[in-house]
């Protein structure tokens, strides 16, 4: 089932953006290199706001302890976080994000 998150023209190239939809915290990237993948939201690690940190190619910083995912695959890279991400399949259609839940 398909699940849209936001319009494409509202998350930059090499940006990130917080979508809030049905309870749920989701982070939407869309890297330089023009791919986009959608993760939860909170750091694994204290839940920090990740959409408030950078992202760097594949690389999304945690704002507050510097924890490091890579966002394709949710894979904890650097310390204090040692848990993954969940990462949801993303599908742009009609000019919308959306993911498979």
């Amino acid at each position: 089932m398909n699940f849209e998150l936001c319009k494409i023209e509202k998350v930059a190239l090499g940006g990130m953006k917080l979508v809030e939809k049905n309870g749920r915290r989701y982070l939407v990237a869309h890297t330089v290199t023009d791919e986009w993948f959608v993760t939860d939201e909170d750091c694994t690690h204290e839940t920090g706001p990740l959409s408030e940190g950078e992202l760097n190619n594949y690389e999304i910083t945690c704002p507050v302890h510097g924890a490091v995912f890579d966002c394709r695959t949710g894979e904890a890279m650097g310390l204090p976080a040692t848990e993954p991400l969940k990462i949801y399949k993303v599908k742009i259609k009609d000019n919308r994000v959306t993911i498979d839940i």
